[in-house]
C-alpha cells in the first residue's frame, strides 16, 4: 500500500488506526508464539520450534492479527499468502 506521505509519524498513525496499539500487538504475538512453541515442544521431538519456522510463524501471526483488526485490508491477505508461498519454496522444516 502506498502512502501519500513518507513521514514515519503519519504512517504509524495510519497503522495505529487500522491495527490498534503496536505494544498490544507485540504482547499478543508473544503469547501466540509461546503457545505455538509449547505445542511443538510437547509433541515433536521435545525441542523448540526451529528458528526458520519460528520466524515464518511470527510473520504469519502478524498478518493474521492485522487481518483480525481489518479483514478488508487487501495487502495483508496478499502478504499472508506470500509468506506461506515463500516458506513452501524454502522447503522449511526439511
Amino acid at each position: 500500500m502506498q502512502h501519500s506521505t513518507t513521514s514515519v509519524k503519519d504512517v504509524l498513525k495510519h497503522r495505529g488506526r487500522d491495527y490498534g496499539k503496536y505494544s498490544t500487538g507485540v504482547e499478543q504475538r508473544a503469547v501466540i508464539m509461546d503457545a505455538l512453541n509449547t505445542l511443538h515442544k510437547g509433541t515433536h521431538r521435545n525441542k523448540p520450534l526451529p528458528e526458520d519456522i519460528r520466524v515464518i510463524f511470527n510473520d504469519i501471526v502478524l498478518k493474521m492479527m492485522r487481518l483480525s483488526c481489518n479483514p478488508e485490508h487487501t495487502d495483508s491477505w496478499v502478504d499472508l499468502c506470500g509468506y506461506a508461498t515463500l516458506a513452501k519454496e524454502m522447503k522449511v522444516g526439511k
